[in-house]
């Protein structure tokens, strides 16, 4: 799961990514999040996922950090269909 705090108040933001795992997978950690990069406007978000934002990205997606929801930057990773899904266990931004 993602969150946000204010860091001046130190207060929990409502800021919501929807992450999800559809459908479930019991042999790895999704739904999950294993790494983060920011860049400007921009969070790119690595793990076990396939639904965040409100978009479909499987394991890899960029998020818009003020509204949490996914951008249209799209890598179009594709997986098997028998519902494994190795997630994205590092992220870079240069």
């Amino acid at each position: 799961r993602l969150a946000a705090f204010d860091l001046r108040t130190e207060t929990l933001l409502p800021w919501n990514a929807n992450i999800d795992r559809v459908p479930s997978y019991a042999f790895d950690c999704g739904p999950c999040v294993e790494t983060l990069v920011v860049n400007g406007d921009q969070l790119y978000v690595g793990g076990g996922f396939n639904r965040i934002g409100g978009a479909v990205r499987p394991a890899v997606a960029a998020l818009n950090v003020h509204t949490a929801l996914a951008t249209a930057w799209d890598p179009h990773i594709a997986y098997p269909n028998d519902g494994s899904q190795p997630p994205v266990a590092a992220v870079t931004s240069y």
